[in-house]
């Protein structure tokens, strides 16, 4: 679905002829179809290893970060290949060919197919005691808000520099592009 959802965007977003709908489009429905997808990708990684879990969810971090790196120059040459709006209709092709397909090669975490199988399996005992918290519980939990807060602190930290890179590089001649 955020495969789907993240397509549709792009493709929407290039078409839109307000500001106010390249907003919403680019803006809310892509991020919210980015977390649909980075979120299930991490629970996956973490379901399948019971052992060096904290390097397998590294490396689907570290992953992540590869889509910028590769995007963001063939974003930049199909902009000044083209114009922005055929630009985002080819992201949303790419996005189709790549997104789409690789949802397909994801699976249960072996617990939850031995669950769904009728297969005895066994809950650590901690998982067992939280499962009857309520969301607001969970909302106001002490794991929850110091992950909450290493979350916004870590994206206001990398957010910054990120929104004055184009104004810097122009001072110093670079082109914005």
């Amino acid at each position: 679905i955020g495969s789907v959802m993240l397509v549709a965007s792009l493709y929407f977003a290039s078409r839109a002829t307000t500001l106010l709908g390249f907003q919403l489009w680019f803006g809310l429905v892509a991020g919210v179809a980015v977390a649909a997808f980075f979120a299930p990708l991490m629970a996956a990684v973490t379901g399948w290893f019971d052992t060096q879990r904290g390097l397998a969810v590294s490396l689907v971090s570290a992953g992540i970060g590869i889509a910028p790196l590769t995007m963001t120059p063939l974003s930049a040459w199909l902009v000044t290949t083209y114009d922005w709006r055929v630009s985002m209709q080819f992201l949303a092709v790419i996005a189709a060919v790549i997104l789409i397909p690789a949802s397909f090669f994801l699976r249960s975490q072996p617990a939850l197919a031995q669950a769904a199988a009728g297969m005895p399996t066994t809950v650590p005992t901690e998982a067992a005691d939280r499962s009857d918290m309520t969301v607001r519980q969970a909302l106001v939990s002490a794991p929850f808000i110091i992950l909450a807060l290493t979350n916004f602190f870590c994206c206001a930290t990398h957010s910054g520099p990120i929104f004055h890179t184009v104004s810097y590089a122009s001072i110093c001649g670079i082109p914005a592009v």
